[in-house]
């Protein structure tokens, strides 16, 4: 337990200054309680990309904001690659 105290000691004394977290990613979840026909937007969405031999859910690729998409059959998706709240 010492030992553990020292090293925590010797990294605060490496870290000196102001740790500020900066925002990479937003990752989204909505589940929308109800089934999808994915072959059907595959047809009718544009930048959606469906191959259920590599993958079970519609990749959308979103220009603006750049972020994907995941819609799956079971009516939920996942929204990723936002840099701030607002996009």
């Amino acid at each position: 337990m010492a030992m553990a105290m020292e090293e925590d000691e010797d990294l605060s004394k490496k870290c000196c200054g102001i740790i500020v977290p900066r925002l990479e990613n937003i990752v989204s979840t909505v589940n929308l309680d109800c089934k999808l026909s994915l072959q059907r937007i595959i047809l009718k969405a544009r930048n959606a990309e469906f191959n259920p031999n590599r993958f079970s859910a519609v990749i959308m690729r979103i220009k603006k904001p750049e972020s994907t998409s995941l819609i799956f059959a079971s009516g939920k998706l996942v929204w990723n690659g936002a840099k701030t709240e607002e996009e």
